[in-house]
């Protein structure tokens, strides 16, 4: 069985655009990875060899927190609006790490709910 990866990514440009040649990376040496973010990135993500996983559709981000500044604390309120039911998610393919970009908050929880390895990709 290949590895298994689970990617985290908020969903602003910049912060995809950070992950999309690490998606690349891992998918290209045949790491099963599983990229959860915005619908935006869909394709991208398909056309990089991942497996999209629609992240805001199914647990929108302004039903966790609208009204936080600055908006990337929203992040922070997110995770905990939502940990237990996005670790149920990632949890039924079994990955051995996470990867998460800086404010893919919840990417960090549910790697800790899991006891799963993460590593935070930072942008700059």
């Amino acid at each position: 069985m290949p590895p298994r990866v689970a990617v985290f990514c908020t969903p602003e440009p910049g912060h995809f655009q950070l992950l999309r040649p690490v998606i690349e990376g891992l998918t290209q040496r045949g790491v099963e990875t599983y990229v959860y973010t915005d619908s935006e990135y869909g394709e991208c993500v398909r056309q990089a060899g991942a497996v999209f996983e629609d992240l805001f559709s199914r647990y929108p981000l302004a039903l966790a927190d609208s009204t936080s500044i600055p908006i990337p604390c929203r992040y922070v309120t997110y995770a905990a609006h939502y940990a237990l039911d996005v670790a149920g998610d990632v949890m039924r393919f079994q990955p051995s790490l996470i990867i998460c970009e800086t404010f893919s908050v919840i990417g960090r929880v549910v790697a800790g709910l899991l006891d799963i390895p993460w590593v935070n990709v930072s942008p700059g």
